[in-house]
């Protein structure tokens, strides 16, 4: 993303207060309300490899963590694996969700398999985005992926 200019790389210290974190173990999940911070504070996606990403999200971060609703990887290398997304496929779900649709499928058009990622998710997605609390994406995530029932 930062290669093509479409979004800017920034030290873990310097994420702004009032972002969205991305972060796979964070108790709430991001939806459509969370609009209003991404427009005022932007969002923050950490690129880091999954064998990393324990030690680099318990760490103290700024911001708003968020975690994203189930959703399958497009990716050839998790391709249909559950909430195994790349940076690029969490970034453009987030922005998805809070009604950025057109940027989002901008940045999937970066790699040939972007369109794979909205097609395994179109209809979670759109229903992610309609959801009026979490608790909805909460009963959306068990409909589509009943298999992330705890």
């Amino acid at each position: 993303m930062t290669k093509f200019h479409l979004a800017k790389s920034i030290r873990l210290q310097s994420i702004p207060e009032s972002s969205i974190v991305l972060n796979p173990f964070a108790p709430d999940i991001l939806f459509k309300q969370d609009r209003q911070i991404v427009l005022d504070g932007g969002l923050v996606v950490i690129d880091c490899s999954w064998v990393n990403a324990t030690a680099q999200f318990k760490r103290k971060l700024k911001g708003y963590p968020r975690r994203l609703p189930a959703l399958m990887a497009g990716n050839p290398t998790n391709y249909s694996k559950l909430n195994s997304l790349s940076s690029l496929e969490a970034a453009s779900a987030a922005l998805y969700i809070t009604n950025f649709p057109d940027f989002a499928k901008r940045l999937l058009s970066l790699y040939k398999w972007g369109g794979t990622f909205l097609s395994l998710n179109a209809d979670a997605l759109t229903d992610y985005s309609n959801a009026k609390s979490q608790d909805e994406i909460k009963a959306l995530e068990l409909d589509y992926f009943p298999q992330t029932r705890t």
